[in-house]
């Protein structure tokens, strides 16, 4: 993960089994399924596909902006990583509406283990100072994923972030907590439709 990347959808996934709940903020939470289940792998998961690299399958927020990232369509392995230096292939596209973002990267990984990154990213937050209202494992798209809800600098950011088909999927909704109040639902039925498309 890059540092921007790190830094538009702050952390997309999770170190601890189970949740963590700011009591202040329960009311975030209301609309969450309760059993952490999002989506199995039925269903057509809506009328919008990745143009980028073909990896996603979504059903597009009502009167959100889009704005496919084609200047970010890959993304180099790090030196210290088996395949260092490698170029990736990415998908990044953004949901806009208001002072909120949708966001959907998904890109190919050689990372097989969800949890080497939620302890990593767990770490980052902690570093950061955030603030988590949620920290769960969910499952979406008939996998095991990671989910968080966080603030940072007075923004929050609902983050979930999955590996199927051989793609790191991180799906992010970040604005001022009025409006991530305001778009949550936009979101949850975002996360409901998503679907990874395995690469030919």
């Amino acid at each position: 993960m890059t540092r921007q990347e790190f830094v538009l959808i702050v952390v997309v996934v999770m170190g601890l089994v189970g949740c963590k709940e700011d009591q202040s903020d329960s009311s975030t939470l209301d609309n969450l399924p309760a059993d952490g289940v999002y989506s199995t792998p039925e269903g057509s998961g809506g009328s919008y596909t990745d143009p980028i690299h073909g990896f996603f399958l979504v059903a597009p927020p009502s009167g959100f902006k889009i704005k496919e990232r084609l200047d970010k369509t890959t993304i180099p392995v790090k030196e210290g990583f088996p395949h260092a230096g490698e170029e990736l292939p990415r998908s990044w596209v953004d949901f806009k509406s208001g002072g909120a973002t949708i966001g959907a990267i998904a890109r190919k990984t050689y990372q097989q283990d969800i949890e080497v990154d939620f302890n990593f990213v767990k770490n980052e937050l902690k570093g950061r100072g955030a603030k988590i209202i949620l920290d769960r494992y969910i499952t979406i798209d008939g996998v095991k994923g990671g989910e968080y809800i966080v603030e940072v600098s007075g923004l929050r950011f609902h983050c979930i972030k999955y590996i199927k088909h051989d793609l790191d999927h991180s799906l992010s909704l970040g604005g001022s907590p009025r409006d991530y109040r305001r778009y949550q639902k936009n979101f949850l039925d975002f996360v409901h439709s998503y679907r990874s498309i395995k690469p030919e």
